[in-house]
Order: C-alpha cells, then sequence, then structure tokens
C-alpha cells in the first residue's frame, strides 16, 4: 500500500455545460531560415508510428485509418527498421501494379511487398540536422527527390526522427503536395512571397 499521508486531495469543480476544449495554439509561422528541428517528429519525445513488415496492406490500410496516420515505419519481427509506407503506398494503383508483377493476390500482399526499402531512403545525422534550416532540409529532399529525410544518431545505428515534405509545405502555408518529388526552392520561395 501507498503512503499518503504526504500528499494533500486538490481542490475541484464541477464542469459547465458549455465547457469547451483546449487545442494547441497554431505554430509560428515558418520560412526557409525556420531551424528544421520545429519540424522533426522526434521519436525521443514521440512515439514512433510502426507496423510489422508482416501485416497485411488490409490491417495496415484500416489501421492507418483508424489512427489517421499518414504514415508508418516498418519493422522487422526483430523490431529493426526495415522502410515505411504511406497511406498513398497502400491505396494507389502500386498495389495492382505489385500484385500483377508478382502474382501474389492483393489481398496476400503484406506491407513489406509494398513499403519504401530502408535501402532506397537517406538520412542526415541528428547532430548536422540539428543545426539545419528549412531550406537546407527542402534543397536536400529536392536533390534527392524524396517525400521524406530520416535523422539517425549514434553513427547511424538508431533512427532519431522523421521529416516529410508535406509537413513543410503545411507548415509553411503552401499547397500540399501528394505524391513525386518535393517543389523545388524557387516554386516555394515563389509561393511564400506570393
Amino acid at each position: 500500500t501507498m503512503n499518503m499521508k504526504h500528499y494533500r486531495e486538490l481542490e475541484t469543480r464541477p464542469l459547465g455545460e458549455a465547457i469547451q476544449v483546449r487545442r494547441p495554439e497554431p505554430g509560428e509561422l515558418l520560412n526557409l531560415n525556420s531551424r528544421a528541428l520545429d519540424l522533426l517528429v522526434d521519436f525521443s519525445r514521440n512515439q514512433p508510428p510502426m507496423l510489422e513488415s508482416a501485416t497485411s496492406v488490409d490491417d495496415a490500410e484500416a489501421t492507418m485509418r483508424r489512427e489517421h496516420s499518414g504514415l508508418k515505419l516498418v519493422i522487422g519481427a526483430d523490431e529493426t527498421f526495415r522502410g515505411i509506407v504511406t497511406q498513398l503506398d497502400i491505396r494507389s494503383s502500386k498495389l495492382m501494379r505489385i500484385a500483377n508483377a508478382t502474382n501474389i493476390p492483393r489481398s496476400d500482399l503484406t506491407v513489406a511487398d509494398v513499403m519504401i526499402p530502408r535501402s532506397k531512403l537517406h538520412a542526415v545525422d541528428f547532430r548536422v540536422f540539428s543545426t539545419a534550416t528549412v531550406g537546407a532540409v527542402l534543397c536536400t529532399m529536392q536533390a534527392l527527390g524524396e517525400q521524406y529525410l530520416l535523422v539517425t544518431e549514434d553513427d547511424s545505428n538508431c533512427l532519431r526522427g522523421i521529416i516529410s515534405a508535406r509537413d513543410i509545405t503545411r507548415r509553411l502555408h503552401l499547397p500540399d503536395i501528394d505524391s513525386g518529388p518535393a517543389r523545388s526552392l524557387a516554386d516555394i520561395q515563389a509561393a511564400m512571397s506570393a
């Protein structure tokens, strides 16, 4: 049993009928010179969104829809990072192409069949990323033609976080980008000055 004699009960009050729910204030407006760290989904602070590689695409789609998640990290049975999967990967015509190419029925496809594998992703060390600007990250993503950039630590032995082009454009208050390479810095600068 816990000894509670050193604690005092907090004063409580009844709830009114029209009580509002507090929501976070909109983040400060970012620009290309803002710290990229402000946009990182940092796994030391946020639970990583994960799926096992053997999860069926149907189960993955249901989970992502239920959790309102656009992206999941894919891990193997040994809990090591294998890749990423997005709702776009699961819902797109990519599924049918993979099913046709592999002669595997769509219902038997797993996350491992449709994910963006680790070998096609790029990472930046956290020490480098922690001093980077949003513009430098966008420039890197544009050069790679990728929508996601991973951040690692401990000499690339640990995945620290992820940043997406979509999150950047959303926080810069630009139109969403659903697929294809990240828009060019010139496009972003033009949209920001419009």
